[in-house]
């Protein structure tokens, strides 16, 4: 049988970390608009285009926001099916910073990378795309309309592994879903830090910028659920459950360590024809061990079972 857990608290974040620090303030290290270089590829690119010692020197320079067709683009080239853009841009301290976000905002899929590491794609599938893949699904850039770009959130933890100090790398490639036939195509990507003390090193955020949620206190329990890949309605994607409940009757802090259940599940959107009629939607889950086996469990006290609803 299926527990089902109401009453709870889920905060959905992006990209697993283990604790969260306070931001003082938020800056953007890296806009669309800055310098960068480009390949319209018309055959695969060196396996090595996204890593930090590529040898860019015979790519196009150009401002970013490189595609056609929206009025939302710097750079406007004849219709591709792909590009592939580089951006460098220099950090002063990773010591300094407990937050950053990868604001996408793209038509139709892409997959980023930083120094070298993936850390975000969309409506890409193959592992290492090659010039002429499709974006699985049309997708309309959001700024142009008014509409906030799409978040990829990193913490503590992955700012530490994925940052140096100096100079580092963004490396992206925007796909086309309908190839030439494609009458608009989009790549519009910035890059905001959360710095945790007074300094100013890089630039004021743009006016539609909010950061992400701070700290907030529940009575009721908190589940936090880690993932680096959006949750759809199949399959379900791995992600991390992190549960936090006092026993005493005390608040629940959403920063602080997990109290309950910590560990890897996989999760997916449920209900048929409710997905389509509410806002908010259920998500059902298994708890499952480090080699995606089910595993039983006990969540804020119910019996030991694997599959679970919220």
């Amino acid at each position: 049988m299926m527990r089902r857990i109401y009453g709870v608290t889920l905060f959905l974040i992006f990209i697993n970390c283990a604790a969260f620090t306070q931001v003082n303030h938020w800056e953007t290290a890296l806009f669309p608009t800055d310098d960068c270089v480009y390949t319209i590829p018309t055959s695969n690119t060196p396996i090595d285009w996204f890593t930090e010692s590529f040898d860019d020197g015979a790519w196009t320079a150009g401002i970013g926001g490189i595609g056609y067709g929206d009025g939302d683009d710097e750079t406007i080239i004849d219709r591709t099916n792909a590009v592939f853009i580089r951006y460098t841009f220099d950090i002063v301290n990773v010591s300094e910073i407990s937050r950053a976000i990868l604001d996408a905002d793209y038509d139709d899929g892409f997959v980023a990378y930083l120094n070298g590491e993936e850390v975000a794609r969309r409506f890409i599938t193959e592992p290492f795309p090659s010039y002429n893949a499709s974006a699985t699904q049309l997708n309309e850039a959001n700024l142009y309309q008014g509409l906030a770009p799409e978040s990829f959130t990193f913490f503590e933890e992955d700012v530490m592994q994925l940052f140096k100090n100096g100079e580092n790398v963004l490396a992206v490639q925007v796909h086309n879903y309908d190839g030439l036939n494609s009458s608009d195509l989009s790549s519009n990507f910035y890059l905001h830090l959360g710095i945790n003390n007074e300094s100013q090193n890089y630039e004021p955020t743009p006016s539609w910028f909010q950061g992400t949620v701070e700290n907030f206190t529940s009575p009721l329990p908190i589940l936090r659920v880690y993932t680096n890949e959006e949750i759809v309605d199949e399959p379900k994607v791995i992600a991390r459950l992190e549960v936090v409940n006092h026993l005493d009757g005390s608040l629940n802090q959403s920063s602080e360590a997990a109290t309950g259940y910590n560990g890897p599940i996989g999760i997916e959107k449920r209900g048929q024809s409710s997905l389509g009629l509410f806002p908010k939607v259920g998500y059902g889950f298994e708890t499952i061990d480090e080699n995606g086996l089910d595993i039983d469990t006990t969540i804020l006290g119910f019996p030991l079972e694997e599959d679970w609803i919220l």
